[in-house]
């Protein structure tokens, strides 16, 4: 029988590994996705990746990975706290403040993204994406799974760490078995997985699946 799961995320990288980019992305996965998704925000909002973030009176700060844009030329640097977290640095009177915060999410949904679909391939799924807009302000990133047998999911990635899931056409077990496989994936990639829900699905439901921006936003909210 199908589910549906949401769950809170949050990335957790390991700090005692992280000497330096080079060092980290020789020797953790997590580096790797966290360039990865570093890269793509620059390039949708048309910038550069560096070492180091500048304050309003021009002083260097020196980081594990910065992103300078367009909007926040003076840069958003990354570092990871001693627990893991990622810490998010940058002079709130260097430039549009509300642009460096939405810089910042992006990175997050980018790096959960890519975690997802590393996982989600490894569990035999063939994958396909796509973006939403959900409201002038916010956007999911969708996800769909399907596998030759005709088991899928869907998932959709908030920006604010939040996973909507909604596995479709399982039979017997094998739905919690997937749901318990992904979750244990996640956290390989370094991403901490709080599971707010786990139900099963009516079979009305499961034959309708997400189908548009409005139901997902319905979800998220």
């Amino acid at each position: 029988m199908s589910q549906i799961a949401s769950y809170h995320t949050e990335i957790r990288l390991p700090p005692s590994r992280l000497v330096s980019i080079e060092a980290g992305l020789q020797n953790s996965p997590c580096m790797e996705i966290l360039r990865l998704a570093c890269e793509k925000v620059t390039r949708d909002h048309g910038g550069i990746l560096s070492q180091a973030y500048q304050d309003n009176r021009g002083q260097i700060h020196k980081t594990l990975i910065a992103v300078q844009t367009n909007n926040f030329p003076r840069g958003i640097g990354l570092n990871v706290g001693n627990d893991g977290r990622l810490i998010f640095s940058y002079d709130s009177y260097a430039g549009d403040e509300e642009s460096a915060q939405e810089i910042c999410w992006q990175i997050r949904q980018t790096y959960l993204t890519i975690a997802l679909l590393r996982c989600l391939n490894q569990l035999g799924f063939n994958l396909e994406t796509r973006e939403k807009d959900v409201s002038a302000s916010e956007r999911v990133i969708v996800i769909s799974g399907r596998k030759c047998s005709g088991e899928g999911v869907n998932i959709a990635v908030g920006q604010y760490g939040a996973l909507k899931l909604d596995f479709v056409g399982y039979q017997g077990l094998s739905c919690t078995g997937d749901e318990i496989a992904l979750r244990r994936s996640l956290q390989a990639q370094n991403i901490e997985v709080t599971v707010e829900a786990v139900r099963r699905k009516r079979d009305e439901e499961d034959l309708a699946g997400w189908s548009n921006a409005q139901h997902i936003k319905q979800e998220l909210g």
